[in-house]
């Protein structure tokens, strides 16, 4: 299975069930895997198991509503690979509950949508700007 092998992939939130799963398998179909979570650790254990079983895998750490940490994410990725093909952002409901803030590019008005909506605009916003 290699129908990924030319792409480059960012997974946020890669240390919840979901989003590790996807982030393993857009491995095993060989695309390179850029995982994030906000406690390094667990990302960094995704990472080990995709490279462990003859993926390409590196982890960080990073808060999927902050969109400074992102946009700096994304620029660090795309300074190594000058593309990212594949996001995928695992950010699940409630997230001021479990420590996460409102970003700043998001409205606080809009903000009361559901996080996985807000989750997702807020990598739409990074992801669509010119970063040359």
């Amino acid at each position: 299975m290699d129908n990924l092998r030319t792409k480059v992939a960012g997974v946020f939130t890669a240390s919840g069930a979901i989003a590790g799963a996807v982030a393993r398998s857009f491995a095993r179909h060989s695309a390179r895997v850029y995982v994030s979570a906000r406690n390094f650790k667990q990302a960094q254990k995704v990472a080990n198991e995709i490279n462990d079983t003859g993926g390409s895998s590196e982890a960080d750490t990073i808060d999927a509503l902050d969109e400074y940490g992102i946009d700096a994410y994304v620029k660090k990725i795309k300074d190594t690979e000058a593309k990212i093909d594949i996001v995928f952002n695992g950010i699940g409901p409630n997230p001021t509950s479990n420590g996460y803030g409102c970003p700043s590019l998001i409205p606080l008005h809009l903000y009361n949508l559901h996080s996985a909506i807000i989750g997702w605009l807020l990598i739409v916003i990074i992801f669509t700007r010119d970063f040359d």
